[in-house]
This record gives C-alpha cells, sequence and structure tokens, in this order.
C-alpha cells in the first residue's frame, strides 16, 4: 500500500498571513508549489492540511487553481483529535 504526502497549508504551500481566520491565504511559496507539482507529476497523493478552526474550502481552491495545482482535497486537523476531514470540496 503507498502512502501519502501531507503538505501544511499556511507557511509551506502559501506564505503565512496575520489573521488566519480562514478568510484570507496569503500568496503561493512557488519553490513548494513547484514541488507539489513534480510529486503530482510523479503520481502521488498529496494532501493540503490546515490546523485552521474553519477552513473556507473556496479560498483554498482558488489558491490551488491559481497556483495550478489539482484539486486532491483539503484536510482540517483538530487539536487533540487528528485528522477530521478531508476529501474534495
Amino acid at each position: 500500500m503507498r502512502g501519502w504526502i501531507g503538505v501544511d497549508l499556511d507557511g509551506t504551500l502559501a506564505k503565512s498571513v496575520k489573521a488566519q481566520n480562514g478568510e484570507e491565504i496569503g500568496g503561493p511559496i512557488h519553490p513548494m508549489v513547484q514541488l507539489v507539482k513534480v510529486w503530482l507529476a510523479r503520481g502521488e497523493d498529496v494532501r493540503i492540511f490546515t490546523a485552521r478552526v474553519n477552513p473556507k474550502r473556496g479560498q483554498v481552491n482558488a489558491m490551488r487553481a491559481r497556483s495550478e495545482i489539482p484539486d486532491q482535497g483539503v484536510w482540517t486537523i483538530r487539536k487533540g483529535t487528528g485528522v477530521e476531514s478531508g476529501g474534495s470540496s
């Protein structure tokens, strides 16, 4: 069974913004975007993770579309519970 690669949204795939209320996502971090594209081209399962309390999937999808990253779903992590939800939006 193959595993998957998790990529954090804020500070890894996109620049961190001061108010992470789920509404605003920083600009792409281009070297990481390119690495994600390489992984996807190789057939890797790449998932975007966020620890945001209420991530706005539409905003994540817009950032992903601007960076030309295919929709692999957005996964959230809740304190003390691990992965709560995921999949395409």
